[in-house]
């Protein structure tokens, strides 16, 4: 049996080795799942993406600020989520020495909630903001001006294009030749 040379397999090849790495992201999603009226603790909604155990570790950094006032600084040095929906519980916390002020939170007052992502040498991947306006009279909260910035690697190449690596290139280059040969022995050259 002859075997398959034929550019479906070559370009079949190509597609497995030359996939694109997950992004990693954490996002204020837009919920409040507990208002925090009765206790000054509320829990947002986030989504969290590619952080999973296998490309760890990774660090989150949460803070919660009101006027001039921190009044939440929270870092967990040990985040390894799947993906999908993670609650954020904002709470009396001062984990790097920014925090000004205590819970609980004014009854009422707007405040900003910040998540940055850190990878494991320390360097920001992804922040999400959104400001939180309270209604303890009615028991509810909403969540919006909600920010979302990625940052890209230190020294990397920022292009808005999709980018191989270079074992991804010299694949796709030999490939690409080894089509092109392929082709001309076809048509007898």
């Amino acid at each position: 049996m002859k075997p398959m040379t034929t550019p479906r397999a070559l370009l079949c090849a190509l597609a497995l080795c030359a996939g694109a790495a997950q992004a990693q992201t954490i996002q204020l999603n837009g919920s409040v799942n507990s208002t925090g009226c009765a206790n000054g603790q509320f829990v947002l909604g986030q989504v969290v993406s590619g952080i999973d155990a296998g490309t760890g570790p990774w660090r989150i950094h949460a803070t919660v600020d009101m006027g001039g006032s921190r009044y939440m600084d929270h870092r967990n040095d040990a985040v390894n989520e799947p993906d999908g929906p993670w609650p954020l519980t904002l709470s009396d916390a001062n984990d790097t020495g920014t925090q000004t002020d205590s819970f609980p939170l004014p009854v009422d007052t707007d405040f900003t909630v910040t998540v940055t992502l850190f990878n494991a040498a320390g360097q920001a991947v992804y922040r999400t903001r959104g400001v939180v306006t309270p209604s303890c009279a009615n028991a509810d909260a909403t969540i919006g001006n909600i920010v979302n910035t990625a940052f890209p690697a230190p020294g990397a190449n920022v292009a808005s294009v999709p980018v191989m690596e270079p074992a991804g290139l010299a694949l796709m280059a030999g490939l690409l030749g080894g089509l092109g040969l392929w082709a001309r022995r076809r048509k007898g050259a």
